[in-house]
């Protein structure tokens, strides 16, 4: 709590102009932790008038917790429902953990998807192949082994156009059989 608060303490300057920010009321939040449930006083403070925004008041400790429940909390959930399912998974946290109220499989399940979106957005853009990347060995190993490398890429990619290929193939056989079938009816 008194980390909060210096954080609270922190925000109440506006970044830009250095005024004090007046404080338009409280209210608590809870914040979910391995431990039970953190009540936290979080005050709502009204945004400076020497930049322009959106709303006219903010809540620094909401803006700071917006998942409410803390990285360790998190972190168990996901480990669990990766192995088990949701219920499975709410039924052991809340039997392991002092948790004053019992979590819901949607709950659990939209803490999965959000870690997984964080997680997504950290990995930066898909690479087609990582295998293509082998320049950067070291010159020596790079000319022995480069071009197998290459040539295990070109079959691969030769293997999976005529997988392709087939499976266009048979695909259109299969519907133009059924169009035949139907053109009979």
């Amino acid at each position: 709590a008194r980390q909060v608060a210096e954080y609270v303490e922190q925000q109440r300057q506006c970044p830009h102009c250095r005024q004090i920010l007046t404080c338009k009321g409280h209210h608590q939040i809870g914040m979910r932790t391995l431990f039970g449930k953190l009540p936290l006083s979080s005050p709502r403070l009204y945004t400076c008038s020497c930049q322009p925004h959106q709303k006219r008041s903010w809540s620094p400790v909401a803006a700071l917790f917006s998942e409410r429940s803390t990285p360790e909390l998190l972190c168990q959930e996901v480990r669990w429902a990766s192995l088990l399912s949701y219920g499975v998974t709410v039924k052991l946290l809340g039997d392991l953990l002092p948790m004053e109220h019992q979590l819901s499989t949607s709950t659990v399940s939209r803490h999965v998807h959000q870690v997984a979106e964080r997680l997504e957005g950290e990995l930066g853009d898909e690479q087609p192949s990582f295998l293509k990347n082998y320049g950067t060995l070291h010159p020596q190993v790079n000319a022995l082994i480069g071009p197998h490398i290459q040539h295990l890429i070109d079959l691969t990619l030769t293997m999976n156009r005529v997988a392709c290929e087939q499976d266009s193939t048979a695909t259109g056989q299969a519907i133009g059989t059924n169009n035949n079938k139907r053109e009979a009816i």
